[in-house]
């Protein structure tokens, strides 16, 4: 039920902003629509209204990655540095927000955290070597103040 919900939301969503797309030659601000749906494509261009589709469909990932994926903690980590890379390049290419500030600022977030994930994998390298998590630390702290 859980999976039936979770992939179900993003591509119901997609399908029906896409057939509306089509057969009102890409006028999302109408009124009826925009009243029900426009939460969801506000603020994208008008031909990245799938965007938030996209968003759940990262979450989703992450969590499965996290929750059902290996039992090592290793091997949990590289998948999820695979999927935050992914959608990195996704952000990069398509840059879904109609404002720059924001795709630049999403683009970051993405980043920050795959940094701080590839300092996670490290520390979990060298947790038992004290000059490494001091290292790791600053490194840490740095990501969070200035990215």
């Amino acid at each position: 039920m859980i999976a039936v919900f979770t992939i179900g939301m993003p591509v119901g969503m997609y399908a029906y902003l896409a057939h509306y797309y089509r057969a009102h030659r890409s006028n999302l601000m109408a009124t009826n629509l925009y009243s029900k749906f426009g939460f969801l494509y506000e603020g994208y261009h008008p031909n990245r209204f799938w965007w938030e589709g996209v968003t759940l469909v990262r979450r989703m990932l992450l969590l499965v990655a996290v929750l059902f994926g290996a039992s090592d903690a290793m091997a949990q980590s590289c998948a999820v540095l695979a999927i935050i890379v992914i959608f990195i390049l996704m952000q990069a290419i398509f840059k879904p927000f109609e404002s720059p500030l924001l795709n630049k600022l999403q683009l970051a977030t993405l980043s920050a955290l795959f940094f701080l994930q590839l300092l996670a994998m490290l520390y979990a390298t060298h947790e038992n070597d004290e000059s490494w998590s001091i290292l790791i630390t600053i490194a840490t702290i740095f990501v969070y103040l200035f990215v």
